[in-house]
């Protein structure tokens, strides 16, 4: 998309960043996707069971998912304010 000219590298970043961050935390809750009730159901972990069990993973996932964004757009995030990059 950036290459196309579809996607500034702004843009591409803001569209990268809030995805991977609603499908990261999505991950963590019983009813964040159809997979995790199938496991909810069939291994009778509660709501607050399966958030506490997933919680390490999730929170791993999601610094691991903002280095990996600041190394990919280093270049377009320098100068910004942490306010400039979480808002459109």
């Amino acid at each position: 998309m950036i290459i196309g000219g579809v996607l500034t590298l702004d843009e591409a970043y803001q569209a990268i960043n809030y995805d991977t961050i609603t499908l990261l935390l999505g991950m963590m809750i019983l009813v964040g996707n159809p997979q995790n009730m199938l496991v909810g159901i069939y291994s009778g972990w509660s709501y607050g069971g399966f958030f506490l069990r997933l919680l390490p993973i999730s929170l791993l996932s999601l610094l691991l998912n903002f280095v990996l964004i600041y190394f990919v757009f280093k270049k377009s995030l320098a100068g910004k304010t942490c306010r400039n990059l979480l808002l459109f």
